[in-house]
Parts: C-alpha cells; sequence; structure tokens
C-alpha cells in the first residue's frame, strides 16, 4: 500500500463528480451478448426481453450500434431470453444467470419468411465469460451433494480453498489469511470481527446460491486478502413454495477412531435433529412478493478432550429466523427488506485444549442482520444500487462466574499442544459485543461506442464501521496460572477422584509455574471506519479483445473510549485484466490479470493499542515452596510470586503513522476452453505476494516506559506496530477447474489445485496473535534461524483434489432419485520441529543490551520451517435422494449421506514433542522441568549454534515416548459416518 495523496485525492473527487453511491457485496448477476444478422453485421435496436421465475415482471433492453446489450441487476436463476426486430424471425433461448456473475446469450437473427419464433438451445461456459477464479454453487448442487451446507464448507468445492489453518474450521484462500476472506450474505459482511469466520446468520434451506471468488476480483470488493465468499437467500416468487426438512445425526452413527477404540470409547447414542422450513410467494404478482424460513436444532455431538481422554457431550441450542419482503415498484425498479435472528446457547469447552470437565462453559450468542436495499434500472443503460445494513453479535456467559483464585483457569507449560484444566477461562461478567453498520451502493452505465467498443461502467463504494466493545477479562478471578499437571510415564494428565488435574508448581526464573494478572477495562469500544470508492471499466474493444480496468480506493480512521491512535491512512488499489478470444465466438479464452488487494482491519491486531479487547497484564515466576495439588496453599498465594512483567496497550504499545493492513500482490495467467452442453476446462497460473505485513518491533532503539498496572509499576521495552517486508509470504499455485454434462441427467464436475509454493517467515494468526511473530523483536538476542525460519506454512498443501458427480434418474410414477458421489485428496500436510518455553542461552543473555524486560524464555526451531510431513489421504463421500411427488405440488423426499465411505483411519497428525539435547543436566532442568529435566539425555559435547543453542533433539526420553502418538481422536480422519434427512418440498 503507497499513500498517494494527490492520487486519491484525485480519484476521490472523479468519483464524487460522478455520482458515486457507495457498494459492495454483488446480489445480482448480469447477461450480456451479442444480436448480428445473417451476414454476419451487428443487429442494432433489437428489443431484448428476459422473465424467469425469479424476476418481478421482465425487463428488457434494445441492442446497441454494433450489437451489443447489457441487463444488470437480475437476480440468480433460470431466464427466458427473447430477440425481436421488425422483419426477423423472433428467436428465443434460455440460459441460467449465475450470482455475482456473467452469462452470456447471443443470437443470429434471420429474415423473417413464416411467422415462427425460432428456440436456440444449448448453454454457455458462464465460468469463462470473466478472468476471475472461483466457483458458483447452487441450492440444487449443494443439497445432491453429501456434505453439510454452511458457508465454509460451501467454499471449499472452490479451487484455491485450503482448510489446514492455524485457527481449526476456518477456510483459507488463494494462500491468504484465513481471518482475512469476505464473507457477505445478500451484500453483507457476516465475518466475525475477531476470528474472520462467518457468523450463523443462515438458513440452510434459504440459501439460493453462493459463488466463491479466490483470485482476479475486480474492484467492487474490497477489505479481503484471501478470496470472497458470497451468497444470496431466496426471495419468493410468482408461485407459492417450500420446504419443510429434518436432518438426522446421532453420535452413534460415527465410527470410532484407533484413538477412540484403543480407550474403549463408546459413542452417545442420541439422536440430534435439525429442523428447517421455508416458505415464499406472492402478496401482490410480480409486485410484492415474501419470503420466509425458519430452524431450529438442540443437538448432543460428543468430544474427546485432549491429553485425558476424557468424553464430553457438548449441547447445544440453535434457532434461526429470516423474513424478507421484495417490492416492485415498477418493472424497473425494486425494494428489498430483510431481517435474520440466530440465537444460541451451548455447553462447551472455551479452547480447544480444554483437557478436563472443570474448563466447560455455557455461552450465549445472540445475533441480528437487518438489511434494507434499492435496485433501479434508470432507461436502457443505467443501473442504480443503494442498500443499509446492521449486524450485531455477542459473547455472553461465555467464561467463569467465580472470583475465588481457586477457580482461576491454568494453561500448560510443556505439554505439546497445550491444555488447559482447573477452571473456565474468559470472564462471563465481561461480555463483548462485535458489530458492524454498512452503507452501500453503486452506479453502473453502458456505452457502446462506433470506435473503441463498448463499455460497462461501474461506480460506487462503501462506508463499513467495524464495531467492538468489552474488555476480555481472561478470568472471573482476575488471574490465570501457568504450570504443568502432573503427568504419567505415558505424557497422560493424571486425575484425583473428583476428575481434576493435579496443578504442579514449579518454583524458579525459568518460568515452568507462573501467574498473570489481567486488567481488563469494561465497557471500552473502538469503532473503526473504511469509506471505499472505486471505478470499474468492463471494456470490450472489440470480438476478440476486452479489457477490465478497476481501482479502489480506501479511507480508514478510528473513534476510541482510550482517545489512542490506531489508524487514519488512505490507499489506492488497481484491479485490471486483459482478456483474449482468438475466434471471437467465446470457444477458447486467455486471460492475464494484475490485482492488488488490501486486507481487513481485524480487531484482533487493531485493538493492540486501546484497552477495547485487550486486557493490559502483570506476570511473573513461582518462587516456591515446590509442592502439588489443588489444595496447595502456597501455589495460589500471589505473594509467592514475583509479578514483574507488565504491559498495557494504552502504556506501552503504539501504533506507527501510517500504519495499515497488508498489501498482496497478485498476477494471473489462465486459458480456458468451452466444451459442449455448457461445459468448461480452464487451466490458472496464479503468484501472490504479501508485502507490507504487520508486526510488532520490540527492540532498544525505541526506549522504555514505566507501566503501572494492578498497583504495581513496572519499566518495560515500548512496543510498536509498523508495516515490514522483514516478514514475507508468498504463494504460487496451479488451478484446474472444469465441468461436464455426461448425458442430460449426469455431471461431472471439479477442481485440482496444486501449490507450487506456499512459504513464508511469518505465520501471522495463530490463535489471532496477529502481527506477533519473532520478527522485529529484540534483534541481539532472538534470530532467524532459530526463532523465526522460513519455510512451508501452515497452510501448504502440495496437492488439494475435488472432483464430483451427480446422477438423476427418472423413475416416472416411482419417483425420481439423485445420487452422487464427492472425492477429495488431500497431500500431507507439513509441521516444524519446535521446542517451546527454552531459556535463554548464556550467548543470548550475554548479548542483552539492557531491554527492561527481556524475553525469559524462546520457542527454538530445529530445521527449516515446515520441513516435516503428515500423511495424505483420500476420502469418498455419497448421497442418495429419492422423492415421489404426488398432487402435482407436493415432494415428499428422503436422503442417505454416508461420509468417508471407505472409512479411512489414516493418522493424520500426531504428538511432535521434542527434546533438545543440553550439555548439562541444569540446563535441561531449566528446559523440562525437574521431573524430564533430571532424566533427558545429556551430552557433554552435543553440538551448539553460535546462540549457544543446542542443534540436536531426542524423539523420546525415559519418561515420555509420546512423539508420533496421537493426542485425541482428531489426530485422524474423521471416520465414516451415516447421515440422514426427509422432508417434503411443495
Amino acid at each position: 500500500m503507497k499513500r498517494w495523496s494527490l492520487w486519491s485525492l484525485a480519484l476521490a473527487l472523479a468519483l464524487a463528480i460522478s455520482g458515486a453511491a457507495f457498494a459492495q457485496g454483488i446480489q445480482f448477476g448480469t447477461l450480456v451478448g451479442n444480436v448480428t444478422l445473417s451476414d454476419g453485421s451487428a443487429a442494432a435496436g433489437v428489443q431484448v426481453t428476459v422473465t424467469s421465475p425469479s424476476l418481478q415482471g421482465e425487463r428488457n433492453t434494445v441492442t446497441q450500434s454494433n450489437g451489443d446489450y447489457i441487463l444488470r441487476g437480475l437476480p440468480p436463476g433460470d431466464y427466458t431470453v427473447s430477440f425481436t426486430l421488425q422483419g426477423l424471425k423472433p428467436q428465443q433461448g434460455q440460459t441460467t444467470v449465475p450470482l455475482g456473475a456473467t452469462a452470456r446469450r447471443d443470437a443470429r437473427l434471420e429474415a423473417e419468411a413464416v411467422e415462427e419464433t425460432i428456440v436456440v438451445t444449448g448453454e454457455s461456459a458462464s465460468a469463462l465469460e470473466t478472468p476471475a477464479v472461483g466457483a458458483n454453487l447452487t441450492d440444487k448442487t449443494v443439497d445432491a451433494l453429501p456434505m453439510t451446507r454452511d458457508l465454509d464448507t460451501i467454499a471449499r468445492l472452490s479451487p484455491g480453498v485450503t482448510t489446514n489453518t492455524p485457527l481449526g474450521g476456518q477456510v483459507a484462500i488463494s494462500g491468504g489469511f484465513a481471518y482475512d476472506n469476505l464473507f457477505l450474505l445478500n451484500g453483507v459482511d457476516i465475518n466475525d470481527n475477531v476470528f474472520g469466520s462467518p457468523d450463523d446468520l443462515f438458513i440452510e434451506d434459504a440459501i439460493q446460491e453462493t459463488q466463491v471468488l479466490s483470485s482476479a476480483v475486480s474492484a467492487e470488493y474490497g477489505r479481503f486478502t484471501g478470496g470472497v465468499v458470497n451468497a444470496v437467500t431466496k426471495s419468493g416468487g410468482n408461485e407459492f413454495e417450500g420446504t419443510l426438512r429434518t436432518d438426522l445425526t446421532n453420535p452413534s452413527y460415527r465410527d470410532e477412531t484407533p484413538y477412540e477404540k484403543a480407550r474403549g470409547t463408546k459413542r452417545l447414542d442420541k439422536n440430534n435433529e435439525v429442523y428447517s422450513a421455508t416458505l415464499g410467494g406472492y402478496i401482490l404478482k410480480d409486485k410484492l412478493w415474501f419470503f420466509t424460513a425458519g430452524r431450529y436444532n438442540e443437538s448432543t455431538t460428543t468430544s474427546t478432550l485432549v491429553r485425558t481422554g476424557i468424553q464430553f457431550n457438548r449441547e447445544r441450542k440453535d434457532e434461526r429466523y429470516e423474513g424478507k419482503l421484495t417490492a416492485n415498484i415498477s418493472d424497473a425498479h425494486s425494494l428489498q427488506a430483510s431481517y435474520i435472528d440466530n440465537s444460541t446457547k451451548a455447553d462447551q469447552a472455551p479452547l480447544t485444549s480444554a483437557s478436563t470437565l472443570d474448563t466447560i462453559v455455557h455461552p450465549e450468542y445472540p445475533n441480528t442482520l437487518a438489511v434494507g436495499r434499492y435496485s433501479g434500472v434508470i432507461g436502457t443503460a443505467a443501473f442504480v444500487e443503494a442498500q443499509y445494513s446492521e449486524k450485531k453479535f455477542q459473547f455472553k456467559n461465555a467464561g467463569g462466574f467465580s472470583t475465588d483464585i481457586h477457580d482461576s483457569p491454568f494453561t500448560c507449560r510443556t505439554v505439546s499442544g497445550g491444555c488447559l484444566y482447573n477452571g473456565p477461562y474468559f470472564d462471563s461478567t465481561d461480555p463483548e459485543d462485535r458489530n458492524n453498520k454498512q452503507f452501500s451502493g453503486s452506479v453502473s452505465y453502458f456505452l457502446d461506442t462506433a470506435s473503441i467498443g463498448s463499455h460497462n461502467l461501474k461506480v460506487g463504494g462503501e462506508r463499513f464501521d467495524n464495531i467492538r466493545t468489552g474488555g476480555n477479562s481472561q478470568s472471573a478471578t482476575g488471574f490465570t496460572f501457568a504450570t504443568d499437571p502432573l503427568l504419567d510415564a505415558q505424557g497422560n494428565i493424571i486425575l484425583d477422584a473428583g476428575g481434576h488435574a493435579i496443578p504442579v508448581f514449579t518454583p524458579g526464573f525459568g518460568f515452568l509455574t507462573y501467574a498473570v494478572f489481567w486488567d481488563a477495562k469494561r465497557g471500552s469500544k473502538i469503532t473503526i471506519r473504511t469509506d471505499s470508492l472505486y471505478v470499474n471499466d468492463d471494456w470490450k474493444l472489440n470480438e476478440h479483445w476486452s479489457l477490465n480496468l478497476g481501482a479502489r480506493y480506501e479511507k480508514t480512521s478510528d473513534e476510541n473510549t482510550d482517545n489512542a491512535h490506531v489508524v487514519d491512512v488512505d490507499a489506492v488499489t488497481p484491479r485490471l485484466a486483459l482478456s483474449f478470444d482468438p475466434r471471437g465466438d467465446g470457444k477458447y479464452r486467455f486471460d492475464a490479470t494484475y490485482a492488488e488487494y488490501t486486507g481487513s482491519y481485524n480487531l484482533a491486531l487493531w485493538t493492540s493499542a486501546v484497552n477495547t479487547g485487550n486486557p493490559g497484564y502483570l506476570y511473573g515466576p513461582y518462587l516456591g515452596p515446590p509442592g502439588q495439588g489443588r489444595d496447595f496453599a502456597p501455589g495460589y498465594d500471589i505473594n509467592n510470586y514475583l509479578l514483574f512483567i507488565a504491559g498495557s496497550p494504552t502504556q506501552n504499545v503504539t501504533f506507527a503513522n501510517g500504519i495499515h493492513t497488508p498489501v498482496t500482490a497478485e498476477y494471473t495467467l489462465s486459458g480456458g476452453v468451452q466444451l459442449p452442453k455448457g461445459g468448461y476446462l480452464r487451466l490458472t497460473y496464479q503468484n501472490r505476494e504479501t508485502n507490507d505485513l504487520l508486526e510488532d518491533f520490540i527492540n532498544i532503539s525505541q526506549g522504555q516506559v514505566d507501566v503501572e498496572v494492578g498497583g504495581v509499576t513496572a519499566t518495560t521495552d515500548r512496543k510498536i506496530y509498523r508495516n515490514s517486508n522483514d516478514s514475507f509470504r508468498k504463494y504460487e499455485a496451479l488451478l484446474l477447474q472444469g465441468r461436464y454434462r455426461l448425458t442430460p441427467n449426469w455431471s461431472v464436475e471439479g477442481n485440482w489445485s496444486h501449490q507450487l509454493k506456499n512459504e513464508g517467515n511469518y505465520e501471522g494468526e495463530s490463535g489471532q496473535t496477529i502481527g506477533t511473530s519473532g520478527v522485529g523483536d529484540y534483534p541481539e538476542i532472538l534470530h532467524a534461524a532459530r526463532n523465526y525460519p522460513s519455510g512451508n506454512l501452515v497452510q501448504y498443501e502440495a496437492d488439494l483434489i475435488r472432483v464430483w458427480t451427480i446422477y438423476n434418474l427418472n423413475l416416472g410414477r416411482a419417483g425420481d432419485i439423485s445420487a452422487s458421489l464427492l472425492g477429495n485428496y488431500f497431500s500431507p500436510l507439513t509441521y516444524s520441529h519446535t521446542r517451546a518455553s527454552v531459556p535463554l542461552s548464556a550467548v543470548q543473555l550475554a548479548a542483552d543490551p539492557g531491554y527492561a524486560q527481556p524475553p525469559q524464555t524462546q520457542t527454538l526451531y530445529f530445521g527449516k520451517r515446515g520441513s516435516q510431513e503428515f500423511n495424505d489421504y483420500y476420502t469418498f463421500d455419497t448421497a442418495i435422494t429419492y422423492s415421489l411427488p404426488f398432487l402435482k405440488r407436493f415432494e415428499p423426499w428422503i436422503k442417505l449421506d454416508v461420509r468417508n465411505l471407505l472409512n479411512d483411519d489414516t493418522q493424520i497428525a500426531w504428538d511432535r514433542t521434542i527434546f533438545p539435547v543440553f550439555r548439562t543436566r541444569a540446563e535441561a532442568i531449566a528446559a523440562f522441568g525437574r521431573r524430564i529435566g533430571s532424566v533427558a539425555r545429556i551430552d557433554p559435547n552435543a553440538p551448539y549454534d553460535a546462540f549457544g543453542l543446542p542443534t540436536t533433539f531426542e524423539r523420546s526420553t525415559p519418561l515420555s515416548n509420546s512423539y508420533g502418538q496421537a493426542r485425541s481422536a482428531s489426530d485422524f480422519v474423521t471416520p465414516r459416518e451415516y447421515r440422514f434427512s426427509a422432508g417434503i418440498r411443495f
């Protein structure tokens, strides 16, 4: 990103003069085409009329001087397209208009000899109409496949999408951060403000279509560096239609993993049903439509807590409601209003590392979305959109209630993968709100010229307020403790008679036991506002060449209750594409694109210099005496801890002037061919590099500051966040995607993502600790080769293949059968050989130039990042749906899903605990604790590097042989599972 003040001002003025509104989130599709006469010359003045069950009334336009036409603002669906001109035979054809994309229907008109309408069949491959790479997935496709129907899972069917991310359950698109995708529903950003995953503001049966954009994304979209997932819900119609549906799962319908079988785990036999219903229709035909939907689920799922193998039945109650009205003022102007409510209550573990039942919490998550929208056609060339929305979300009762220090949460210090025990993390008395407000709109205009082709111009923008409140208190007691629990010889947690872990209090400055006091400021608030303006020209120069010329301007600022400086910056980013059609008929297409994407202002990082969501802290080591047990009083006596390391976001943390989100620069080269029956094949080379990464810097030149936390004043080193290219991320991939219809009832589709490179020295998002890698911190003490090496990122997955086929069989009066098969291949994921909590060496300590609070421990890498591999695996999922229509209106159906049909039980992850080989027993005890350090292998001749750090390690010790062993059931492929669904369509 560059501060181009004159550029920015000029563009802003140009857009303002153009009458630009604000826009984000395309809810419609576009139909384009070219009409010619029988001799190949352009047919001007032809009336083009479209009708569809998705469209109120009809829409029409006329072809321009070169025979081109365009119809914008068409709700996605199946359309009948008619072409008429006096003296020529009328022509009619069918086409499907996809969400957020462009469909093409060309026509060649002949002189009228008899009065008849020529009906043209055949489909065009809309995936080749634009340079953008991604996928459009309709509700019919998603319903037929063996898959859950949430937006994350739907997105996985698009090329360039992977699921191995630092925070499980998220998706990463084209090498971007998993928190930095843009999820849109009905044109509205529904991302969680911190985690970046979509809120559950949808009812699966209400989703009409989902579009995924993974590269070459136009200037109409902003605030992401990964990709865009854009979904739209149904709107009703001139016929009353609806659904009733029940989805049934049961923990006992899933096989056990080898981890569970070895422990005799038996799953709970309890049915979990999801009930949903939809109803859409009209109040006034072609004038006022309605759509309503509801969803209810009370479920129990069996989870296995880490390190203990304790089974935990996770209870969850989820209620969702949606209502939408669409009013047609005229065939050219439409108003729409929608409201979605999602209320969730649950019993769950606050962290994935939870190991004991005393950590379980009972949160509530109220969540709503309200949207109002206008769209209108002006004349035959202009289209206008405007929208306002508010999204609200709250964490309520998501932590502990007890203020007794004995109920504080404990985390592990040296156990691989971590663990949580003794009490719930977070604080129920400190609820958190994560809201947004959004105003958007656009003006589009079609300009046809005889000399320089046709221009589909669009100007628009957006005002987006990202809002967070709450202090993010980590514990209801105000304290958390870190120490390992008592372990057996295999490294498993030993539990007392009450099922509680037994903390072991180990004194010393090795920080094997320490306490943290959290200073949270309840009720604090921050609003980050991003104003965006963009211009985009889809320019068809002639039948062979076309260009897409776009640019996006963004200005971001903030307000917060601490009156602290956070962000005040602007930027311009280009979106450019060049396309070549060698035959001029759409059979072949070649694209070259260049784009820059600026990331979202994720509030996990952008609250680092304020109290909102970011408590101050004061911590230090346990001084003694040694002991163990939940009733060991000295361990809970804060006077036995030296709390001397402090930090406060408003006292020792600042943001540099001009700081901004990272910028990802992308270029792509692609070639595609249109196959018969609407099929296509496309190969894309994609190259991305993320620059200006956000990083915290702690170095001696920045000085020190006195921080007061909890009545204690401590001198600490100043931390400054700024953009830097010392950290880097690079991504290269080949994306192959295609579709083919073997028969009218049988189709096959899929994609292959081959990562040539997904590397860097900056994960940047593990646990949402964005911008806190070792890069830039204590440069005299920490070193790249040992503390933050480059190599394969967690997302790296060389090959990811997804292929699916759907076959529909009509049995006449006996009903219909739909059968589908989804095959997946996953290359091995990678991991690093690391050891956390290793004390600084004597060489490192001697290099300390005088930091007020130098690091006490470090994470050591042995070799490159991502140098090791897990196992690859494949799965096949299948679904069969049987339906039996009767009375012409009602269609009962039943569906069976089988996931992991072949029951592949490959172990895909394992314990990676390693033990560096030290030269002295004292060093081993300081690193591992007395229990392991006293028996760890010691070698007086062990090789050390120039920093005084060991370079060799053991995968096991006499007390632990856990390396390579499964830590939980999730270390295996999810076993075979049966799911059932049934319902009625009418």
